[in-house]
């Protein structure tokens, strides 16, 4: 169905929401919007929130070549992932594994806990 998303600047971070059924062209697609967007900067963090994701084509080759060739955060950007199921943790795992650093990787039930570790309640 969709990939939204909406940055804040004002504290470096971009939120991302997966919905209903997304596609691997969609997540090209997104990223390709990011980087266009002269608001974004790599440096910024991530909240992705797949709590809404239903289904999805994608599998491990597309987000190994999606981590390699499309990804358009730095490598210390920091992420935070909301999951509410096997399914988008499976996901988010095989995406930390591809990306190779755990200590910037994260993943939650909770917003308030995922918004704590990003320093967005200070």
């Amino acid at each position: 169905m969709a990939i939204d998303c909406f940055l804040d600047r004002n504290n470096s971070i971009v939120f991302t929401t997966f919905s209903g059924e997304v596609s691997r062209t969609q997540l090209v697609r997104h990223a390709q919007r990011l980087v266009a967007n002269t608001k974004f900067e790599p440096a910024f963090s991530q909240m992705i929130d797949l709590r809404e994701l239903v289904r999805s084509d994608i599998g491990f080759h597309d987000l190994s070549l999606f981590a390699k060739e499309c990804d358009p955060f730095s490598e210390t950007s920091k992420r935070a992932v909301l999951t509410s199921t096997d399914f988008a943790f499976g996901l988010a795992r095989m995406y930390q594994g591809l990306k190779g650093d755990p200590d910037n990787f994260m993943y939650f039930k909770e917003m308030s806990a995922a918004r704590r570790w990003l320093g967005l309640d200070r």
